[in-house]
Parts: C-alpha cells; structure tokens; sequence
C-alpha cells in the first residue's frame, strides 16, 4: 500500500517549497514510504507517504530521527503532536525559546506515547473508523468524519463535481497528465471521489493535520498523494500546474481577509489556462447569521474571484429541490470558476 517511487518523483517535480520557493531534492529513507526532502532553507519529513511542509521544531527533530533510522519514533511524535495536547506545549516552549526543554519533551512524548502509538498502528490497515476515533478519543469528530459520505452538503457537492466533471476534463485525453489539489482536504473525501472519477489523475490532498492525511491514506484512497501544510503559507505548487482546484468547507477558515486574498491569488498562480476551480460549502455572512470564521456574503466571493468568471450555487436551494428527505446543515454557496487567458509569468 502506497505511492510508488516514480508518482513520488513526478510530483516532487510539480512542488517547491512554500517558504523559499526552492526545488526539492528527495532522499529516500528505509522503503518507499519515509524520507527527507531537502531544499535551500529546510529538510522536512515524509513518513507513511504523507509529505510535512510545516516549519516547526517538531518537524526538526522528526527530521532527525528518521535520518537515525528511527522511523516509529518519528511516526509516534507527529501523531502525539498533531492530536494531544502536546502540540500546546511545544508552541509554549517555542515561544519562550527553551530548546533545551523542546528537545527533552520531543523525547519524553516519545517515550510515553510508544505504546499508544503501536495500538493506533496495528488499528489503521484494520479499517475500522469507529475503533480508530475511539482509541484516540476524538469521537464527536469521528462521528462527523464517518457519517460525512451520507451528509447533505456532502452528496449536493459529490453532485456537483459530477455535473461538471465533462466540462473539467473536456480538453484531456486519457494519456494527458491531469493534476488536482484539493486544499484544505481534511481526510480527502473529495479527493478519492476525483481519483475514482480520473483514475489516470495526480491528485494531492493538502491538510494541516496528519492524522487526517493517515485516515485518507488506510480509509479513503491510497493512491492520493497526501502533504501537510498550513493554508495560510504559500500553494507548494509551481506555476501553471494544475488542471483542477478544488476547496471543501475550508476557505473560510484562513486567518483573515487579506489570506484569503493571497491565497486567491496564489490560486491564479497555480493554474493553468483553461483549467477549473471548485469552492464547496463556502460560508454565508447573511444579515444576521455571520458565519463560521472569515465568512462573505455571495456578492464578496463573487467579487473576490472575478477573475475565474465564476458560477455560484445556493447549496441550500440544490438541497430544497433534490434531496428534501435528508436533513440540511445550513446555509452554504458553491462556486464554480475557471482560469481564462494566458498562463502565469513571475
């Protein structure tokens, strides 16, 4: 299970690094699914598959282990860090500048977390979702995540790839490479919906957490290449590279406006002429109901993304007229655009 070496390189080539926008080289480690990617101002890990572009001290110190051979060390801290309350320690020690003391509780996580560590391990090939959130104690969340396939606002936005799916794949050939990123992924349920739709696809689902890019890996698709980065840096994507831009539930959790707007513009950047971007379940600020984060009105997100020409969608009038007997979950837009004219140049 997993990617093999020459997907690995072929989008390596595609990627640079979100902070110096430098190429990567790739040194694998220990089998196909642990490594280093090096660039000019960092190394950062990649174990399970799933690529870390994350500047942190964690990551430093994930870096290090793997290049002791010590991959399940490496494995466990990632794991601690990303779904305990470790992650709040480590920033505390960070901001206080105690390397020292970061070291020491690198270790200590370690050492106390192996066991746990080995039973989330063995849980993950079993493919049982329900034992996996109960072991890690996140069952509200798990909930949301097992029964997200059959939600409302899930099947209008699998419908609404699937209607304009010959419009998003009517300049390829089945030989063309077609490469999609789906930012913002969270375990990358589109992302497998895209992968089975394009089977011939490169298909890269971004998150921030590792443990939903694991339960993407062992539970929705392992041939997605799944990265971990944060939304408000940089798209780790060269320029004119994609065919398709896909954000679920996710852009109105950037930190604020002007992140959003660098983040539209890094879009522009990543895509090539022609190609398509998909928004799904963007947040409605609407009279009194200002929605969750940075939520606009659908004028505001019509505004914003001008340049892609866009098409908007009430999710809640769709929701009204083809599945009245399931149960809504508020108010949400989509918003369908493409990238007209000539390619990015810097």
């Amino acid at each position: 299970m997993g990617i093999n070496n020459r997907k690995k390189k072929e989008v390596f080539g595609i990627m640079f690094c979100p902070h110096c926008k430098g190429d990567f080289v790739y040194e694998r480690m220990n089998g196909l699914s642990s490594g280093i990617l090096r660039c000019s101002c960092y190394e950062y890990p990649i174990l399970d598959d799933v690529i870390f572009l994350i500047k942190r001290e964690d990551i430093l110190h994930t870096v290090n282990l793997i290049k002791q051979g010590k991959i399940f060390d490496a494995w466990t801290l990632q794991v601690e860090v990303g779904f305990s309350y470790t992650h709040r320690i480590i920033n505390r020690i960070k901001k206080y500048n105690w390397n020292f003391g970061s070291s020491l509780m690198m270790w200590l996580v370690i050492f106390l977390k192996r066991n746990r560590a080995r039973k989330l391990r063995s849980l993950l090939p079993k493919g049982n979702l329900k034992n996996i959130f109960d072991f890690l104690s996140t069952k509200k969340w798990g909930s949301y995540v097992m029964k997200r396939e059959k939600s409302a606002s899930f099947i209008i936005g699998k419908t609404i790839l699937k209607e304009n799916m010959p419009n998003i794949t009517k300049n390829k050939t089945i030989a063309e490479k077609f490469i999609v990123f789906d930012h913002m992924s969270g375990p990358g349920i589109y992302a497998k919906y895209i992968q089975e739709e394009i089977p011939n696809a490169t298909v890269i689902a971004a998150d921030q957490s590792f443990l939903n890019a694991l339960l993407g890996k062992y539970f929705f698709s392992n041939k997605v290449v799944y990265v971990c980065f944060d939304a408000n840096d940089a798209i780790p994507i060269k320029n004119n590279m994609l065919d398709l831009f896909i954000n679920s539930d996710g852009f109105h959790y950037l930190k604020n406006k002007k992140n959003q707007e660098y983040c539209k513009n890094e879009i522009q950047r990543i895509m090539m002429s022609n190609s398509k971007i998909i928004f799904l379940h963007l947040h409605v600020k609407s009279g009194k109901n200002k929605g969750e984060g940075i939520a606009r009105s659908k004028e505001e997100y019509k505004s914003l993304f001008n340049d892609f020409y866009p098409t908007i969608i009430d999710e809640q009038s769709e929701i009204n007229k083809k599945y009245k007997h399931i149960e809504s979950e508020g108010c949400s837009l989509s918003l369908i655009g493409e990238k007209i004219g000539e390619n990015f140049t810097s």
